[in-house]
C-alpha cells in the first residue's frame, strides 16, 4: 500500500493517548499518509495546530455518519475500547488496526463491576461488550498492536488475540523537547519527581512513604519532591505528606502542559505504579536524562527500565525506598545511568520512528501473516 490515507478513531484527546496522537498524526503526515483524525470532541488550538501539520480533524457525530466517513481511508486505526465506535468502523468494512495503549480496567472502582461477590448491571453490561469486543478484535481486526511486550502478553491472554494479529509498536515521544536541555547541573538540594494522575493505580502514596523514610537520613542538603498532575486523589495525598510531617518537602505542582520543565529538575524519578502500559512519563524521563526507580510489577514500566538500562527496579515497597535513597547516594551512578538513559531513548523512543513503524505495519495488511516486534 503506498502511500495510505489512514483514519485515526478516538474518544478524547485527553492524557497519554491524546499527547501521543498529537506528535505521531503530524510525522505520518510528514511520511505522505493522508491523516484524518476522528474525535468526539476538540477545541480549536488542538485542530489549528493539527491542521497545520498536515492532519485533517473531523468531529464524531453520528455512527452512521462516521462508519460513511472511515469509506475514505484505506485504513482505520482505532485507539479507544469503545464498541460502538468500533461497530462503525466494522460497518465501513475498511482495514481495522487497534491499539491497547493502557490498562484502564485497573483504576476502576470494584464496586462498580460487583458486590458481593455478586455482578452489578454495570458489571454485566462491561462483560456483554468485552466479549463482543473480543469477538470483534478476532474476527474484524486485522492487526492490534501495542505499545510493549507486556501489554502484547495481556492483550494475548485477555482477549486470546492470535499472534499472527498481534504486533510490538513501542511508543514515541518529540525527543527535541527533552534532549535540549542537556544533563542537569548539580545543585544544593537533591530533587525526586514524579509526572502522572493522581489515581490509586499510580499509588503515589508509596512514594510519599518511600521519601518520608528517606528524609530523616539526610543532612547538610535539602531533600524535595515535586509531584507534577493532578487527579481524584490529590487532596488525599497533600493530607498523607501532612500526617506525614514531610508537607514542607513536598510540592504538588498540578497538571502541565510541559512537563519536561519540570523533568529537567529531578535528580530521581519515580513511577510506583502497578501493570503500566508504556508509560510516556517513564520515556520523557529517560528522554530528559533522568534515573527512573519503577516497580517489579510495574509492567511496561518496568520494562522501558530494564531494556534502557536507565534505572532501577524496585521489589517491593522497601525496596523502593532503598532504590531512591541509594542513587540520591551516589552522584556517579546518577550520571552512568542518565547517559544509559538519553542513548536509548535517541536510539528507539523518536516519535519518527514511531510513526514510521505504524506506516509500515499498515503497508503489510494485505498479506499480513507475521507477528513480533515491528523492525526499526
Amino acid at each position: 500500500m503506498a502511500d495510505p490515507s489512514v483514519a485515526h478513531v478516538v474518544s478524547v484527546m485527553g492524557g497519554g493517548i491524546g499527547r501521543l496522537l498529537e506528535s505521531v498524526l503530524p510525522e505520518q503526515a510528514r511520511l505522505r499518509c493522508a491523516v484524518t483524525l476522528y474525535v468526539r470532541e476538540c477545541d480549536d488550538d488542538l485542530r489549528a495546530r493539527l491542521g497545520k501539520a498536515g492532519v485533517r480533524v473531523e468531529t464524531i457525530g453520528s455512527l452512521v455518519a462516521l462508519a460513511v466517513a472511515l469509506r475514505r481511508s484505506d485504513v482505520v486505526h482505532f485507539h479507544t475500547l469503545n464498541l460502538d465506535l468500533f461497530l462503525a468502523g466494522v460497518v465501513s468494512g475498511r482495514p481495522l488496526v487497534y491499539t491497547m495503549h493502557g490498562l484502564r480496567a485497573t483504576t476502576r472502582s470494584p464496586g462498580t463491576v460487583s458486590v458481593r461477590r455478586l455482578p452489578t448491571a454495570r458489571g454485566l453490561w462491561r462483560r456483554v461488550k468485552r466479549e463482543l469486543f473480543v469477538v470483534f478484535l478476532r474476527s474484524r481486526v486485522r492487526a492490534v498492536a501495542a505499545p510493549s511486550a507486556y501489554l502484547a502478553g495481556v492483550l494475548s491472554d485477555l482477549y486470546r488475540i492470535p499472534p499472527r494479529k498481534l504486533f510490538v509498536v513501542p511508543n514515541g515521544i518529540p525527543l527535541t523537547d527533552f534532549l535540549a536541555h542537556g544533563p542537569r547541573e548539580e545543585s544544593f538540594d537533591l530533587v525526586v519527581g514524579f509526572v502522572g494522575r493522581l489515581v490509586a493505580v499510580k499509588r503515589v502514596d508509596l512514594l510519599l512513604r518511600a521519601f518520608c523514610g528517606i528524609v530523616g537520613e539526610w543532612h547538610g542538603r535539602e531533600l524535595k519532591l515535586l509531584i507534577v498532575g493532578d487527579g481524584e486523589l490529590r487532596d488525599e495525598l497533600r493530607t498523607l505528606a501532612d500526617q506525614l510531617g514531610i508537607a514542607e518537602q513536598v510540592t504538588f505542582v498540578g497538571q502541565v502542559s510541559e512537563p519536561e520543565t519540570y523533568l529537567h529538575d529531578m535528580d530521581v524519578f519515580v513511577l510506583p505504579s502497578r501493570n503500566e502500559g508504556a508509560p510516556l512519563a517513564v520515556m520523557e524521563s529517560l528522554a530528559a536524562g533522568v534515573p527512573v526507580v519503577a516497580m517489579r510489577d510495574g509492567g511496561g514500566a518496568a520494562e522501558l527500565v530494564e531494556r534502557s538500562g536507565g534505572g532501577v527496579i524496585a521489589e517491593d515497597d522497601r525496596g523502593l525506598t532503598s532504590a531512591v535513597s541509594d542513587l540520591l547516594a551516589d552522584a556517579g551512578g546518577r550520571a552512568a545511568l542518565a547517559e544509559r538513559a538519553r542513548t536509548y531513548a535517541a536510539q528507539e523512543l523518536d516519535v519518527r520512528v514511531c510513526a514510521r513503524r505504524y506506516v509500515e505495519l499498515y503497508a503489510g495488511l494485505p498479506a499480513s501473516s507475521c507477528h513480533g516486534t515491528v523492525a526499526p
